[in-house]
């Protein structure tokens, strides 16, 4: 069976891919959870040692570096995503038995890549989008928001025929 399904790569698809990236890695919450902890610690210390003046501006350093962190990722990502050379983009997938082949058009060039399932290491999903990682941080972003119910079951089952239970995350 073939399955062929476009996929238009917008700005805003873009930024769903890396909330979804950064929501499942727990990266950015871990890194909240550090900070926090760092600042409950030093005011801790600080306390401790009756420093009691030196906490406050120790707390608002902290806190200033963890808006800081923030407001990077909430202002400036976005405005990295939108000059991304992959906005615009239009990549066509065409899921076969043993093989995925993407033909990529960008308004520098047009390219074609064929790619083995095994060369999949995670599949993830959101309502609109399955994501296929080909390494930790790249993956291919698949529109399967204009597939039928029929269609839609036929690549999930072409992708899970292929890959480990554990590697599939599909709601």
């Amino acid at each position: 069976m073939e399955l062929k399904v476009s996929t238009f790569y917008t700005k805003q698809r873009l930024l769903r891919f890396n909330d979804y990236f950064w929501m499942q890695r727990k990266a950015f919450f871990s890194f909240m959870a550090v900070c926090t902890l760092l600042i409950w610690a030093c005011v801790g210390f600080l306390i401790m040692i009756d420093a009691l003046t030196d906490t406050v501006v120790l707390c608002g350093v902290m806190v200033t570096f963890m808006d800081l962190a923030y407001l990077f990722g909430a202002f400036v990502l976005p405005r990295l995503t939108k000059k991304s050379p992959s906005v615009d983009a239009v990549l066509t997938y065409v899921f076969k038995d043993g093989e995925v082949n993407i033909f990529a058009e960008t308004a520098q060039e047009n390219s074609t890549v064929t790619m083995k399932y095994p060369a999949i290491i995670k599949v993830g999903k959101n309502d609109d989008d399955v994501y296929l990682f080909i390494s930790k941080r790249q993956g291919y972003i698949v529109d399967v928001s204009e597939l039928s119910e029929i269609e839609l079951l036929a690549l999930k089952a072409l992708v899970t025929a292929h890959l480990p239970r554990g590697k599939v995350k599909w709601k």
